[in-house]
């Protein structure tokens, strides 16, 4: 067993990282792992894709992808990027099917408000669920006062306009909202390189 303090250092954000590498220890010590093996796994552990994921940084914003289609997961990661934002923490949402959109509607425009700087794009409808003909997302972008947008174009054109240096881009869902992530790091790319 682990015998006093461990001293450890994790290259991930946010206190959800934290309570999960104590799990982990609590498991690695379970396993008889050995306390300087789990500290260096630790150390040397980036993370997984789109789970808090830098895209990159262009013109001084720093643009995050994160998987998160959840309130509790969105202010998660909200909160872990705030630690590392010198400027505002820009959320750009796509929620993920319109029946999940509906039961923690509430939910996540209270996650949203916690970012600077709310987008909310159209909802993904899955392969399970038609389209949202309802218009939650708008609906969405008021409650949180953030800004609808209808596609990724959109979206990318948006956060261009308002991102400027400092600021944390976070790009959050389980649907196709990644791209517009890489694309505003093109955009910003090209503006600075006029």
């Amino acid at each position: 067993p682990f015998a006093g303090p461990l001293a450890v250092r994790l290259q991930l954000s946010g206190m959800h990282n934290v309570r999960n590498a104590a799990g982990a220890l609590a498991a690695a010590d379970a396993l008889g792992v050995p306390a300087t093996a789990a500290a260096m796994a630790f150390a040397s552990f980036t993370g997984t894709q789109r789970r808090l994921e830098e895209l990159g940084i262009a013109g001084g914003v720093i643009v995050v992808d994160d998987y998160a289609h959840h309130p509790t997961e969105i202010r998660a990661s909200i909160d872990a990027v705030r630690a590392r934002a010198s400027g505002r923490v820009i959320a750009l949402f796509q929620p993920h099917t319109p029946s999940r959109l509906r039961a923690f509607f509430e939910d996540f425009a209270a996650a949203l408000r916690t970012a600077d700087d709310r987008i909310v794009a159209e909802t993904f409808a899955s392969a399970r669920e038609a389209p949202d003909a309802r218009a939650g997302a708008k609906s969405l972008a008021e409650r949180a006062g953030g800004t609808y947008v209808a596609d990724i174009e959109e979206a990318v054109r948006v956060l261009a306009e308002r991102a400027r240096p400092g600021d944390v881009v976070l790009v959050l869902g389980a649907g196709d909202i990644r791209p517009a992530g890489e694309r505003l790091l093109e955009r910003l790319r090209s503006r600075a390189a006029v």
